[in-house]
Order: C-alpha cells, then sequence, then structure tokens
C-alpha cells in the first residue's frame, strides 16, 4: 500500500477544505519522503512519483513550501492526525526546543505525544535564534496547542530545566498539568517554612533514593507553589568515549555528565496530587522519547537528514517538518498493523524471526511502517485504509 493512500484514508481531504490540486502535491511529497528518507528538496524532487525527469517536481515542491494556504493549514493537517493518536487514559505530552541549523539561526519548538519509544509530533514551530526561550513565543505555542487537543482532556505537558515557573503559570492557566525539572540556582521551600534551600543540596541524596516533599514554594523571586518530587537513579555506567577509548573531557561533555549524575528535581502542578512519586518519575522519564524524534528527523544516518538541507526560512522549513511528521504517523500506524497481523517478520533473517517469537521486537514500529511503505506491501488484513479506534489503548 502506498503512502498517499495511507494518507487519503487517514486524513479526508474533504474534512481539511483543502484545495484538490494542492492535497495532490501534499500527498507526492510525502510520497516522495517515504521513498528517499531525507527531507531534504533536491532529494525528494529525485524520488516524487510519477516524474520523469527532476525539473519539474524540483519546482513543484519549491512552491509548495511556500505555499500560503498549506502554511495556514497546518494547524488542520496536526489536529486531524492528532485524532487518531489521542489515547482514552492519561495522556503525557512531552514539549522542548531542538537546534535545526549549525549556525543556530533556526530553533525547533515541538510537543510530541510518546507512545511505544517514539514521540509523535502533536504541533511543530520554528522560530529564530532572537525568539528562544521567550515567554510570548511559550505562550503563543501553548495557545495553540489547547486548541488541538480534545477539550474535555487534560492532558500533563514534561519538559526539562528550560522552561521555568512562567511557563507553568502559562500552562496551568490553559488548563494543563505540568511536570518540569529545576535545575541550578533555584530556591525552594516547603509551604510554611521561612528559610530557603537550594536545589543544588539534593545533590548529597544517595542512588535509587526517592523523596516526596509535597507542596512547596518554588523561585524566590516569583514563588510558583507546585509539588516537588525529588529522585537520584543509580548510576547506568554509561560513558561518552572517543576515538581511542577515553572518556571525552570538552565543556559540553562535562557539563552533560554533570547533569546526569545529578538527581532529578521535579516540580509537579498541584492537579496531580493522585499521581505516586513513582508515577511522577516514570511519566517525566518518557520526556527522552522526544529526544529520539528529534534524532529522527534531523540524522543524515539513522533519521530524515535535516541538517542537510538548506532551507533557511521558517515557514518554509515548517512545511518540510510537517511533511516528516506526516510521514511518521503514517509509519507508525502501518507498523502497528503489520506487528498486529505479524507481517513484520518478513523483514528479518529466518534466526531473527525466532528469536523475536521467543523473546522482544527486533525492528521498532516506526521502522517497520517505513519499510513496508517503501515497499507497497499491502496489509494482510481485509482493511485496507488506518487502524481503527480500538488500537488506541495500546498507544498509552
Amino acid at each position: 500500500m502506498r503512502a498517499s493512500e495511507v494518507l487519503h484514508k487517514m486524513l479526508a481531504p474533504t474534512e481539511l477544505r483543502l484545495d484538490a490540486r494542492l492535497w495532490r502535491r501534499l500527498c507526492g511529497a510525502v510520497e516522495a519522503l517515504v521513498r528517499s528518507r531525507q527531507v531534504v528538496l533536491m532529494e525528494l524532487a529525485r524520488q516524487y512519483p510519477g516524474a520523469a525527469r527532476v525539473a519539474a517536481p524540483l519546482k513543484a515542491l519549491d512552491r509548495l513550501l511556500s505555499n500560503r494556504r498549506l502554511q495556514q493549514a497546518r494547524g488542520a493537517l496536526y489536529g486531524a492526525a492528532l485524532q487518531r493518536l489521542w489515547p482514552r487514559c492519561r495522556t503525557v505530552i512531552v514539549v522542548d526546543w531542538c537546534v535545526l541549523k549549525a549556525d543556530e539561526s533556526l530553533h525547533l519548538l515541538r510537543a510530541a505525544l510518546p507512545v511505544g519509544g517514539r514521540a509523535l509530533p502533536v504541533w511543530d514551530e520554528v522560530h529564530g535564534q532572537s525568539q528562544l526561550g521567550q515567554a510570548t513565543v511559550h505562550t503563543a505555542f501553548l495557545a495553540h496547542l489547547r486548541r488541538l487537543v480534545p477539550v474535555d482532556s487534560r492532558p500533563i505537558v514534561v519538559t526539562d530545566a528550560g522552561f521555568r515557573m512562567p511557563w507553568f503559570r502559562s500552562a496551568e492557566a490553559l488548563g494543563f498539568a505540568c511536570i518540569g525539572r529545576v535545575r541550578g540556582l533555584t530556591q525552594v521551600r516547603p509551604v510554611g517554612e521561612q528559610e530557603w534551600m537550594p536545589v543544588q543540596a539534593f545533590v548529597e541524596m544517595e542512588d535509587g533514593q526517592l523523596l516526596d516533599l509535597g507542596l512547596c514554594e518554588i523561585s524566590k523571586t516569583q514563588p510558583q507553589r507546585a509539588r516537588l518530587v525529588v529522585c537520584k537513579r543509580p548510576p547506568r555506567g554509561r560513558k561518552n568515549l572517543g576515538v581511542h577509548g577515553r572518556s571525552r573531557r570538552s565543556s559540553a561533555a562535562r557539563a552533560h555528565a554533570r547533569g546526569a549524575r545529578e538527581p532529578w528535581v521535579l516540580a509537579v502542578s498541584p492537579a496531580l496530587a493522585d499521581l505516586s512519586a513513582e508515577e511522577v518519575v516514570r511519566d517525566y522519564a518518557r520526556r527522552m522519547q522526544i529526544e529520539e524524534s528529534f534524532r529522527d528527523l534531523k540524522d543524515p544516518r539513522h533519521g530524515a537528514a535535516l541538517r542537510h538541507s538548506l532551507t533557511r526560512k521558517a515557514p518554509r522549513m515548517e512545511i518540510l517538518i510537517l511533511l516528516h511528521a506526516l510521514a511518521s504517523v503514517l509509519a507508525w500506524w502501518r507498523g502497528l498493523l503489520a506487528r498486529q497481523h505479524q507481517q513484520d517478520q518478513r523483514l528479518l533473517a529466518h534466526g531473527q524471526a525466532i528469536r523475536r517469537a521467543a523473546t522482544r521486537a527486533t525492528l521498532s514500529l516506526w521502522r517497520i511502517g517505513w519499510e513496508l511503505l517503501r515497499r507497497g506491501w499491502p496489509p494482510d488484513s481485509g482493511d485496507r485504509g488506518a487502524p481503527a479506534n480500538p488500537w488506541r489503548p495500546r498507544l498509552a
């Protein structure tokens, strides 16, 4: 089954109110991305379906990236894809920034839904260096995210230490619950106490210790009340080794190692009082899945090679990221369907297929979906469309 067929069944173009010609161009671009596996304009043109030469699809794709109607319809496309992914149980959304260019001229602000080892995009925005971390950008991003998620839901937004207390206040005002890490020189104190304590004081905790400090005030300048959970996980024994097998000693490597040794000081919204400390730590640990999605987008070997793209304008970059987001959702659904009908064993060697039956899966659903869409293999079941709603509990 071709990727364009799955996309047509999954996102009804009549409901999106897209022009028929624009919809065909969008489906062709997603099909080319599945074939080339690279979000680079020239590679997409070379793999464009039905094109005898490169010049015509290259011009069509160049116009597609600058199409204002498609840029205005990004929210509708993300929302239609999210309806297929939204689980019925407690939902976690991970938000983080990512550098897109080596010169740090463009940055990606992404909200993603962690499902089974991967984080599928929910909403993406591209901003310049001057807008990185600005409160106005965060507020507008949260407002758009609130319009995408179901009205009756209260998702948990998980962030790292780069999102501070103003982010918490804006998110809670829009009906989100938050879990975020507190680091640096931030000071905290339990409600009712007088003395403030820096979060660095928790460094002396023993490995494997978990503390639930209850309701505390965070940030001495503008105190924000939140529940505080502190966890120091045992060391994993991972070493960032260089070419000669020795640990790297660069400033970035040492900063990452220092951050990994520090305990997790997690600020939790008071609305999540029903969650245990173990559940809070488990939800925050899912934040790493968005880093995997960034690798899938930028890495030239294991991902879509966005770092090789020469696009310099934020709106055009957002369309490229939209194409990859749609292809990722299609690959996830296709892999889920293949796993259900054991069609993924076609991609394994004979010995791997035997071991997979006895142990765990060898390939991820995301990788299985990409491979099957690229080959155009039809599903084994009679339903050739997108999976139905009964699969939603598995996404949690």
